[in-house]
């Protein structure tokens, strides 16, 4: 049975009513479900990450440092999970809001990606490593880049113990 209240009808025969689908037959929503989760995991698959450290004559200390997120490949199942994210298209993602859109959407999926420590270490120093100014914060950056790095490969106490029982 419907209960209506003010002509909005949360509940239909005792299951939560979306508006949203009327008129949608559950197998097309089911179908549409399915794509977007397609779409969205061949995109965390093309998903690359790391941290770019090079030399530059932009800045005034000499070095780029930043994190950066791009894909591999462009697809149209890549545009339209952009799309549903409020992004487009770019060869490199670098916006610190962008960034973090793209982490916190794909962080389940970093392991499908051939870059995954290094989506790791993205999500990780986004919004957290400024742009250095001068040299002696282009050494703070790397020491900070350098202690994210050796967090995410440490071995497990029982990964050590099994190496020393082979010498």
């Amino acid at each position: 049975m419907a209960e209506i209240n003010d002509g909005d009808v949360p509940y239909l025969n005792d299951h939560p009513y979306s508006p949203s689908v009327v008129g949608v037959d559950s197998t097309d929503s089911v179908a549409l479900q399915q794509t977007d989760l397609m779409n969205t995991l061949q995109a965390a698959m093309l998903l690359r990450g790391e941290i770019r450290c090079r030399l530059s004559k932009k800045f005034s200390c000499g070095y780029e440092i930043r994190p950066i997120l791009w894909f591999s490949k462009k697809t149209p199942e890549i545009e339209a999970t952009l799309k549903a994210l409020g992004l487009t298209w770019k060869e490199t993602f670098v916006r610190t809001e962008d960034i973090a859109k793209l982490c916190h959407a794909f962080q389940d999926f970093f392991n499908l990606s051939t870059k995954a420590d290094g989506l790791k270490m993205v999500e990780r120093l986004n919004g957290a490593l400024p742009q250095p100014l001068d040299y002696e914060e282009v050494e703070e950056s790397l020491a900070l880049i350098e202690r994210c790095s050796e967090s995410l490969n440490t071995q497990s106490p029982s990964d050590e113990s099994r190496t020393g029982e082979r010498t």
